[in-house]
């Protein structure tokens, strides 16, 4: 007679309620260390768009003044250049607002539409065909604001073969920018010497 031999059934380990809330615990506690809720998601955004919002008119002024500071260092140069030139080419040297960049403006104080340096051989103060160009300036290309006063005429600087001025009267440029309430300034005494400065708008 064969016996039968009977294998011990696996033994089921029972889960409490208690056990399996502990577990749905700990998993969701794996989960959130490694990430945000929906509600701290939303407060860091608004936080970051109340500090953007704080700071933007900060920097489009920070743009702004740097954009008027190299123009009017621009200006300064090229002032300084056509000076040392005067005196370099022992000729006259003129610096004129034109808005081809190839002529000059025959009267008025606004500079921003662009500006040249020439050899101005018949010391007229106006550039001929044949009258070399030694230097040109585009436009500003914005809002900005670029004139002249003081001047015996605005339109134009000449500068004598030993560097002063030729007409012997200084005055000054003023730059602006229309959201700004500071600008810069240049000063150009009757020797020719350029200086720079900030000074308020408009």
């Amino acid at each position: 007679m064969r016996k039968t031999l009977l294998r011990p059934e696996p033994s089921v380990k029972s889960v409490t309620p208690a056990k399996r809330i502990g577990r749905a615990r700990r998993r969701s506690g794996a989960l959130g260390a490694g990430g945000f809720t929906m509600i701290e998601l939303m407060v860091t955004v608004s936080i970051m768009a109340i500090l953007l919002a704080l700071a933007a008119p900060s920097f489009r002024d920070f743009i702004l003044n740097s954009r008027l500071t190299a123009q009017i260092n621009d200006l300064v140069a090229d002032i300084s250049f056509a000076r040392s030139e005067a005196a370099v080419r022992g000729a006259s040297i003129t610096m004129c607002a034109s808005a081809d960049l190839s002529t000059c403006v025959n009267a008025g104080n606004i500079w921003q539409t662009g500006r040249i340096v020439f050899v101005d051989t018949n010391s007229n103060g106006t550039r001929e065909a044949t009258e070399q160009i030694l230097k040109r300036t585009d436009a500003l290309g914005n809002s900005n604001a670029l004139v002249a006063s003081g001047f015996t005429r605005t339109e134009r600087l000449s500068f004598k073969p030993y560097g002063g001025l030729l007409l012997s009267t200084g005055g000054s440029f003023k730059l602006c920018d229309p959201l700004l309430t500071t600008g810069r300034a240049v000063v150009v005494a009757a020797t020719g010497r350029p200086v720079a400065s900030k000074v308020p708008c408009p």
